[in-house]
């Protein structure tokens, strides 16, 4: 369901291991993955025609350049409940990024006149970022080492797959908060103990239903209680543009992204296609 660059060769590169010695105590210090982008082209993203230098970094995806601009990499969620791995996220984005200099992508079409998607409601500008030096891009590097997990929008769905191809690498070798319970990937069944919560939920949906232009995709017998995603019907519309009826979605295993909050049961809106993965019958 999901579109990616042809252009664009992303690939693992990992360092030899190095020793750090603490006091009488040796420690192996495993360096971090970097996610390398060898063409320096993201071609559903435009570039800024100025790279910058980077002056500081506020948190684990906001930085501010030497240009006195605030700057924030789009699709990530960084704002975790586990401190220490924020923390680690924000080192980490320091030793990418802190006095190096990056060329930087933004979406190509954001919201007339208030320009949404490509600025915050704070002013930061909106971006995918690459360093000069070696390619490596600093999104794809802090998901593929854990310490963040993937949270497009409607507004900045960019490199989704890119960016959940290493977020399950990750999952599945269990780098940083992927070894805690809290960020486990839930069951449509055990969606209820997790509402008010960012979290990504998996299951088979048992049917799909139009409710006054509203498609609801149901995974339990009980509506009003069973875990559900909702899709707006201007979704809905935008998606058949695109030859997708949400409606024979009815039998298929999906892995959706969202915020889950509490609708006959707990529910997760869908705003965009990036937000939800189709899997097939035998993927877990």
């Amino acid at each position: 369901m999901l579109i990616t660059s042809c252009y664009t060769l992303i690939y693992v590169a990992q360092a030899n291991a190095q020793i750090k010695t603490l006091g009488e105590e040796t420690q192996e210090v495993t360096p971090p993955l970097l996610i390398k982008n060898e063409t320096l082209i993201f071609d559903d993203l435009i570039q800024i025609p100025e790279s910058i230098k980077v002056s500081h970094v506020i948190d684990g995806k906001t930085f501010v350049g030497y240009d006195d601009v605030t700057y924030m990499l789009a699709s990530l969620d960084s704002n975790l409940n586990e401190g220490h791995y924020a923390r680690q996220g924000k080192d980490l984005l320091e030793e990418l990024i802190k006095e190096q200099t990056l060329i930087l992508f933004r979406t190509k079409n954001p919201v007339k006149k208030r320009q949404i998607g490509r600025q915050n409601r704070m002013g930061h500008i909106i971006v995918h970022a690459i360093r000069q030096t070696d390619t490596t891009w600093i999104q794809g590097t802090l998901i593929a080492n854990g310490l963040a997990r993937v949270r497009t929008t409607a507004f900045n769905p960019e490199q989704a797959l890119k960016l959940l191809t290493q977020e399950q690498d990750a999952r599945a070798n269990k780098r940083g908060l992927w070894t805690e319970e809290a960020y486990r990937v839930l069951t449509s069944e055990d969606a209820h103990n997790h509402i008010g919560a960012f979290h990504i939920v998996e299951g088979t949906i048992k049917s799909a239903a139009i409710v006054r232009n509203k498609v609801y995709l149901n995974f339990g017998d009980s509506w009003k209680t069973d875990f559900t995603i909702g899709i707006e019907g201007k979704i809905r519309r935008d998606l058949s543009h695109k030859n997708i009826d949400t409606l024979t979605w009815a039998g298929q295993r999906v892995r959706i992204h969202g915020w889950v909050r509490s609708y006959n049961g707990p529910y997760i809106e869908l705003t965009h296609l990036e937000q939800i993965e189709i899997l097939a019958d035998d993927k877990k």
